[in-house]
């Protein structure tokens, strides 16, 4: 069931202030063969749909200073162009499927120099060989026709994606000073590894340095008690040879006790 176009905007805006209303979609099951409902009170209105809905005029079209994209394709629009003058910031204009025939049809166009984007496919002008080329002669503004610009270079974009990739920017940004952070983060962790790191090969360093200093005084005992019994030995021999020099009889009793003192400070030494 159809619904008649002033209706249809009622049931879109659901009492909301018109001059608040920024985007309008009025496809599908609304049917109007000319504009009702649709007034200057949308003063705030940038886009704009009216595609497939039984239009044949566009006469009586609002000012609306603010729209930048129309939608009118499918509809049975054969002329009245020069009814979107008004629309002083139009860049995008879909007339798709209209009954669109000649230049001079779409001439009322070139008074609109914000005008960037049109779309005719499926129409009879689209039809007609270099068409696009005769239209860029006409409509110096326009720089995309059907998706195509003058050298025949797709476009690949969206006319409204400058403001969504300043928004996606300052979210990297932002993005960035998270990783900024996440790496001064991991930059303490591996500076208080390194500080673990380094107290552990300290301590090992010490507990190396204390073994060797135990291996050298024992070392050092050592010497001390083989270089204590060569001098005990020495005074022995000499206390020997002084006996006989004086021609003191050495017993067997005396030599057996000397040996016994030198075997048993050997045996302390081993100990």
């Amino acid at each position: 069931m159809k619904i008649e176009m002033k209706k249809r905007i009622e049931l879109e805006i659901k009492g909301k202030e018109l001059q608040k209303i920024n985007k309008l979609v009025l496809d599908g099951d609304c049917r109007a063969t000319q504009l009702e409902g649709l007034t200057d009170e949308f003063e705030n209105l940038e886009y704009l749909t009216l595609s497939n809905i039984g239009l044949t005029t566009l006469k009586g079209f609002p000012k609306l200073a603010k729209l930048r994209q129309l939608e009118l394709q499918d509809n049975c629009l054969n002329g009245g162009l020069e009814n979107l003058a008004v629309c002083v910031n139009l860049t995008h204009l879909d007339l798709k499927g209209n009954k669109i025939q000649c230049l001079e049809q779409l001439e009322p166009l070139k008074n609109l120099s914000s005008l960037k984007f049109l779309e005719l496919e499926n129409t009879d002008i689209s039809k007609q060989d270099n068409y696009r080329q005769k239209i860029f002669a006409v409509l110096p503004s326009v720089k995309y026709i059907d998706g195509l610009d003058v050298n025949g270079e797709e476009y690949e974009g969206d006319e409204f994606a400058n403001e969504e990739g300043d928004e996606d920017e300052e979210g990297e940004s932002f993005n960035e000073d998270d990783d900024d952070e996440d790496d001064d983060e991991e930059d303490e962790d591996d500076g208080s590894e390194g500080n673990e790191v380094g107290l552990s090969y300290l301590q090992k360093t010490d507990l190396g340095d204390d073994e060797d200093d135990e291996d050298f005084d024992a070392e050092k005992a050592m010497q001390q008690n083989n270089t204590t019994a060569d001098e005990e030995e020495d005074e022995i021999d000499e206390e020997e040879v002084k006996a006989i020099s004086e021609g003191v009889e050495i017993t067997n009793e005396d030599s057996n006790s000397r040996s016994c003192r030198k075997r048993k400070h050997e045996e302390d030494n081993s100990n």
